[in-house]
């Protein structure tokens, strides 16, 4: 299989592709480390379509998440727990997922961090 087949993004979740561009962030240019190749190029590609002004909204969502406490992780989790509360009773029943993508914008929109970190926060079983 073409690697540029493997890596279209378009057939990724947005979520999946979140957490590789934050990830991204965190690799120093010209890595040399295991799989560099791969790395690099996709490190490459990956500056040549992101505009200044979204790594710069990417790198605040992880300072944002980063600075976060048990304490905020714990606030916002309980928040999801209320949406799914205020969706189910609106519809009169168990929504399940229906509203997800609902809840996850409404966070990202109140805390300024990614969906992927919305991700992290919800599957934290620590938390």
């Amino acid at each position: 299989m073409d690697m540029k087949d493997s890596t279209d993004d378009a057939a990724l979740p947005e979520s999946w592709l979140d957490k590789a561009r934050i990830y991204a962030l965190n690799i120093p240019e010209n890595y040399e480390g295991e799989f560099s190749q791969e790395i690099n190029a996709y490190l490459e590609g990956f500056y040549a379509v992101q505009s200044e002004d979204e790594i710069e909204k990417l790198k605040s969502e992880e300072e944002v998440f980063a600075g976060l406490s048990v304490n905020d992780k714990k606030e916002i989790k309980a928040f999801i727990e209320r949406r799914y509360e205020y969706y189910d009773e609106k519809d009169g029943e168990y929504a399940g997922d229906k509203y997800t993508k609902t809840i996850w914008d409404e966070i990202v929109e109140k805390y300024r961090i990614s969906e992927a970190h919305v991700d992290d926060i919800w599957s934290d079983m620590d938390i």
